[in-house]
C-alpha cells in the first residue's frame, strides 16, 4: 500500500528531523503547507499503519478528497526536508551539492562561478577518494574546457585524460578489492575458505604493487582478516584488523563517508578479541568506543550503538557474572526503549532471544518468559525464522519449569503444527516434545530421570552432526542440571568459571 512509505518514514524520524521538517514545510510548501503539516500530525500519531484509521482522521478535511496526492507529495516534501537538513554533512554529500549548483550556473553560462564550483568540488572529491565522482567531475571539466580559448583546449584535454585514465585505474582496483572481501565473507559463511594460504595471496597480491586508495586497502586486508580468522589464525587476524583499525584512526573523516565498512570492521575485529585476547581489556575498550562516536547521524549511531551493546552482551553472558549481566540487561531495555523505531526487528529478536537464553539458564524461569514473550508478539515472520521457530519450542520448557501443565499441552500441540508447516519439525524439536510428553505424566524428578538422559544423549548426537546450532548449548545446560540434581544457575556459574579459568591460560 502507498501508505507504508510515508508512515514508517515518518515514524523513523527524530524529534530534531520533526521539527525541521514543521519549519521546511513553512517555508516551501506554499499556500497548502497546513494542509502537509495536518496530514503529518495524524500520520505521526497513528500506532500502526492503517489506511482505514487514516481516512477516519482526515475525513471532512481538505486533504480528504485527494488523499493519495496529498500523501505522496508529502512524502516528497518529508524526503525534501531530509536532504535539505543533512546537506554537507558527509563529503559525498557535499560534492554532489556542488555539481548541482555547476549545472545550475553552467545553464546561465556563468562560467567562472561554475570554475570555482569546481575545483572545489575536485578538491573534496580528491581529498576523500570519491573515485566515482571524481569522473563526474571529469565530465564538467570537458564541458568547461570547450568554453575556454582554442589554444588551451587541447594542453587540458591530455590533462583531464590522464586524471580519468587513473581515476578509473583505481576505482577497478577498488571494485576488485570489494569484490574479494565480499566474496570471502559469503565463502566463510558458507565454510568454504580452504586452509591453503595460497587462496589469500591470489586476493592481496594486486592489491600490493598498485598505488590504491584508501577503501581498497580496507577491503583487501578485510578479505585476509576473514582468510585468518577460518584458519583460527587469531593471532594474524588480529594483527591485520588492528592494521585496518589504525587506517580508520589515520583518517577519521572516513568513519562519517563509510560507516558500514568502518562498523564491519570493528565488529570482525570484536569478534577476534572476544576468541583471541585473553585479558579481554582491548575488547572491552573497542565496545566503548562504539559508544563515544556520537556525531553519526542517528540512525549510523543506533547501529552502532546495537553491535556495541551485542556484543558485550555475548560477552558479560560466557565471563562476568550473574549480577553484571542483570546490570547490563536493564541498561539495554532502557536503550532498547529510547530508540525502539531506530533498531532493526533482526537486531531486536538478537537481544530478546540472548536476554531470554541468560535468564532460563540462569533458572529466572519468569523473566525469561516475559523476554521470551517479545519474540513471539514480533510482528513479521520473515526475519529470524530460526529464533521465532525455537521461541516455540522454548516456551514449551519454560512453561514445564513454571509448572503449567494444562497450558503445556497446548503449547506442545500448537509448536508441533507451527513448525510441520514450515518444514522445520527435525529429531531435535521431537526429542523435546516427547520430553515434556514423558514428563508430563510422571510423578516427580527421581523418575523423570531416564527421560532426561534420553533427552541428553538425542541432543549430543544432534550437537555432533549439527554444531553451532542455535539454543543447543543452552538445553544442553538445563538438562544436565536435571540429570545432575543441582540448579541450573549453579552449573553455569560452574560453566562461567571454566570459561574464565581457559580465557587466562597462557
Amino acid at each position: 500500500m502507498q501508505s507504508e512509505g510515508i508512515f514508517h518514514l515518518i515514524q523513523s524520524m527524530s524529534k530534531a528531523e520533526k521539527r525541521f521538517f514543521t519549519l521546511f514545510a513553512e517555508m516551501s510548501g506554499g499556500k497548502q503547507s497546513q494542509r502537509y503539516q495536518f496530514l503529518f500530525a495524524c500520520l505521526e500519531g497513528m500506532k500502526e499503519d492503517d489506511p482505514a484509521e487514516l481516512a477516519r482522521l482526515v475525513e471532512g478535511s481538505a486533504v480528504s478528497d485527494n488523499l493519495s496526492v496529498y500523501r505522496n507529495r508529502l512524502q516528497s516534501l518529508v524526503l525534501r526536508s531530509l536532504r535539505t537538513l543533512y546537506a554537507g554533512r558527509w563529503a559525498g554529500s557535499e560534492v554532489r551539492q556542488l555539481l548541482e549548483e555547476i549545472e545550475l550556473l553552467f545553464e546561465r553560462r556563468l562560467y567562472d562561478l561554475c570554475g570555482k564550483r569546481l575545483e572545489k568540488a575536485l578538491e573534496l572529491a580528491r581529498q576523500h577518494q570519491l573515485e566515482s565522482m571524481l569522473l563526474e567531475i571529469s565530465t564538467w571539466h570537458r564541458k568547461l574546457n570547450s568554453q575556454t580559448a582554442l589554444a588551451q583546449q587541447d594542453a587540458q584535454l591530455v590533462a583531464i585524460r590522464e586524471e580519468e585514465a587513473g581515476c578509473l585505474r583505481r576505482l577497478a582496483l577498488e571494485r576488485d578489492a570489494a569484490h574479494a572481501h565480499e566474496r570471502m565473507r559469503v565463502k566463510a559463511k558458507l565454510r568454504l575458505i580452504t586452509r591453503d594460504m595460497g587462496e589469500k595471496a591470489e586476493y592481496l597480491q594486486e592489491f600490493s604493487t598498485e598505488p590504491t586508495n584508501f577503501i581498497t586497502k580496507v577491503h583487501a586486508l578485510s578479505a585476509q582478516g576473514i582468510v585468518e580468522v577460518h584458519q583460527s589464525d587469531f593471532v594474524a587476524a588480529d594483527q591485520t584488523y588492528s592494521r585496518i583499525k589504525d587506517l580508520w584512526e589515520q583518517e577519521q573523516t572516513r568513519i562519517f563517508d563509510y560507516p558500514d565498512l568502518y562498523l564491519q570492521t570493528i565488529n570482525n575485529h570484536l569478534n577476534v578479541l572476544l576468541i583471541g585476547d585473553a585479558q579481554h581489556q582491548r575488547f572491552l575498550d573497542e565496545v566503548k568506543k562504539l559508544r563515544s562516536l556520537t556525531e553519526l547521524p542517528r540512525h549510523t549511531r543506533v547501529n552502532f550503538q546495537w553491535v556495541s551493546f551485542h556484543q558485550q552482551l555475548i560477552f558479560s553472558m560466557n565471563f562476568s557474572g550473574y549480577e553484571a549481566t542483570s546490570r547490563l540487561v536493564k541498561e539495554i531495555e532502557d536503550w532498547i526503549n529510547a530508540n525502539l523505531q531506530e533498531i532493526l526487528v533482526p537486531q531486536l529478536l538478537a537481544f530478546f532471544f540472548n536476554i531470554t537464553m541468560f535468564f532460563f539458564v540462569n533458572g529466572e524461569y519468569s523473566r525469561a518468559n516475559r523476554w521470551l514473550t517479545r519474540i513471539l508478539n514480533q510482528p513479521g515472520q520473515a526475519e529470524r525464522r530460526d529464533i521465532r521457530s525455537f521461541a516455540r519450542l522454548l516456551q514449551v520448557l519454560i512453561q514445564y519449569e513454571l509448572k503449567n501443565i494444562d497450558l503445556n499441552e497446548y503449547l506442545v500441540r500448537s509448536a508441533y503444527r507451527y513448525l510441520s508447516r514450515k518444514d522445520e519439525l527435525y529429531t531435535f524439536e521431537i526429542a523435546i516434545f516427547d520430553l515434556i510428553r514423558k514428563c508430563s505424566i510422571l510423578p516427580d524428578e527421581s523418575a523423570r530421570q531416564p527421560a532426561y538422559a534420553e533427552f541428553r544423549e538425542a541432543l549430543q548426537d544432534f550437537h555432533a552432526k549439527k554444531k553451532g546450532y542455535l539454543g543447543l548449548g543452552e538445553l544442553l545446560l538445563w538438562v544436565e542440571s536435571k540429570i545432575g540434581g543441582i540448579t541450573p544457575r549453579t552449573l553455569f556459574e560452574q560453566k562461567l568459571a571454566e570459561n574464565q579459568q581457559a580465557a587466562h591460560k597462557p
